[in-house]
């Protein structure tokens, strides 16, 4: 009785008149929105990018572009949902966004969002815009220039709490490291492309300017994280079993930004010659764009071949990796979106260099890799709603929360479940809540404290 009564004095009326399951659900829906974490978004990244991945087949075939459609119209239902999830967080518990920051793991993951919208506003450019023209041409020109102060904000703000904030060690390094850089060059490779469908020279230009820019921040600091990752094997060998799957995202950082070379040189092609014109359309005048051009034409194609090489060793060392550790077990985590992605982009590169240079067995190779892409998000999907019915992916992998709290977030019968395993009433469970809460900051606390501690052990 005296937690009966506790449970009515810490959380007011609101549950008084309510049948036991609706103060169920009421309580489960706190406990979601409450422990909801951008790393959902992955998901939004890896099922936009297959539906690129389907439009681009070279070989087509019946409904290819209405599969298409579907699935990037599924894509943008999913990033709405999570969005919303997000914002009700964010309104309802206002100290969580400093929380998610402070979070060594979960703040990585706010990358996501911007890659997110990148996705999306490609799949504007590549899928809306042959249909609609110029209403979906206008939506992927305020989409991208909407999407700058969120990858400016994220690439500036999560490197600031890296270095300032949390508690990071070599030992203890992954490649979720790239996530809060990479965001601009997928946001280069996009702007390539909404640049090239763009109608009007002068806006067109000024995206190729200002993707070039994201391209060059995206991968400078994408190589220095690589470096670092690169010791780290070297030093401490693979990633824990947990985040093994990890290992597939430097594939989509190289990969990613050959991909934006070619986008953007080939919408420098379109717009560049005709924007001079408007200027000074004197032929002395552009008669230097004649051998400036083809050049750059050049020069980006061989310089996205190398990274493509480049991404491709990546690419063998992430699926070798995996296939060492399946001996041991890889447990089910939303981490396994990460290989979805970057598989799909390093297919978008092989299409777009077998386009550039003709080449039927890039063509033939990029194909391939867009079949694996959509094998890949199947198995990936149907785990995850499999898992996600039983409750076992209402937290994100990085957090482990107690066993007790993903048993709570299951489903109504391990509601019930629960209740006889703790032999207490349902009036209880909001201050349950509250439990599960405080134990999965103190189980967070003490998480970091051996870690921290692991390291130091390991270094001497």
């Amino acid at each position: 009785m005296a937690v009966t009564s506790e449970a009515t004095h810490s959380h007011g009326p609101w549950l008084d008149g309510l049948p036991s399951a609706a103060a169920h659900k009421l309580v489960l829906l706190k406990l979601f929105v409450r422990h909801f974490t951008p790393s959902w978004m992955v998901i939004t990244m890896g099922t936009g990018s297959m539906a690129i991945s389907i439009h681009n087949f070279p070989y087509s075939f019946p409904g290819q572009q209405a599969l298409a459609l579907a699935a990037w119209a599924l894509n943008v239902a999913l990033f709405g949902s999570f969005l919303c999830l997000l914002c009700c967080r964010a309104l309802c518990y206002p100290a969580s966004a400093r929380e998610l920051l402070e979070q060594p793991n979960q703040s990585l993951f706010v990358g996501a969002l911007p890659m997110s919208i990148s996705v999306i506003t490609g799949g504007v450019a590549t899928l809306l815009v042959p249909r609609y023209h110029e209403p979906a041409e206008q939506a992927a020109y305020i989409l991208t220039w909407a999407n700058l102060p969120i990858i400016a904000v994220v690439a500036l703000l999560v490197p600031f709490y890296m270095f300032s904030v949390h508690d990071l060690s070599m030992h203890t390094m992954t490649t979720l490291w790239l996530v809060p850089v990479i965001p601009g060059t997928a946001a280069a490779a996009v702007t390539g492309a909404v640049s090239q469908v763009h109608t009007q020279h002068d806006q067109a230009v000024t995206l190729l300017y200002l993707g070039v820019c994201m391209l060059a921040v995206g991968l400078a600091l994408s190589y220095h994280v690589l470096g670092m990752y690169y010791q780290r094997l070297i030093c401490h060998k693979l990633p824990p079993r947990e985040v093994i799957v990890s290992s597939f995202i430097p594939v989509g950082a190289v990969g990613m930004g050959g991909w934006a070379l070619l986008n953007l040189a080939a919408a420098a092609d379109t717009h560049v010659r005709a924007y001079h014109l408007t200027l000074s359309p004197s032929a002395e005048d552009t008669a230097w764009l004649d051998a400036v051009l083809p050049a750059c034409m050049a020069s980006a194609g061989v310089l996205a071949l190398c990274l493509w090489a480049y991404s491709g060793w990546w690419l063998v060392l992430a699926v070798s990796s995996v296939g060492q550790t399946l001996r041991q077990g890889i447990p089910f985590t939303l981490g396994w979106w990460g290989a979805v992605f970057p598989i799909g982009t390093f297919a978008g590169t092989t299409l777009a260099l077998g386009h550039t240079f003709h080449s039927f067995a890039f063509t033939v190779a990029g194909a391939a890799f867009s079949c694996c892409q959509v094998a890949v998000w199947l198995f990936v999907a149907s785990r995850t709603l499999y898992q996600g019915w039983a409750g076992d992916l209402f937290h994100p992998p990085c957090l482990s929360p107690p066993a007790l709290l993903a048993e709570h977030l299951a489903a109504p019968s391990a509601m019930m479940r629960l209740e006889k395993r703790l032999s207490l009433p349902s009036s209880a469970l909001p201050t349950l809540a509250n439990t599960f809460e405080r134990q999965m900051e103190q189980r967070q606390r003490q998480m970091d404290t051996q870690a921290r501690l692991m390291g130091l052990t390991h270094s001497k």
